[in-house]
């Protein structure tokens, strides 16, 4: 449960599997959430701030498409 809180406060998932060091950075979609996109691959810590940006515009341009 403390995972999924720190999810919901961060607003968005940053997932590190311990295979070949990927990175899944994941955001919802929608107020209330109807889907969510995400990024998969060699995501650098240091670059998590700008990538989530970029999908929050991706999210906010989805969400609008859809209403």
């Amino acid at each position: 449960m403390v995972a999924i809180n720190k999810i919901r406060e961060d607003g968005y998932a940053f997932i590190e599997t311990l295979e070949n060091e990927r990175f899944t950075i994941a955001i919802p979609v929608g107020e209330p959430a109807f889907c969510a996109i995400g990024l998969s691959g060699w995501i650098p810590k240091h670059s998590v701030a700008e990538i989530y940006q970029e999908l929050q515009k991706a999210a906010i341009e989805i969400s609008d498409l859809t209403h």
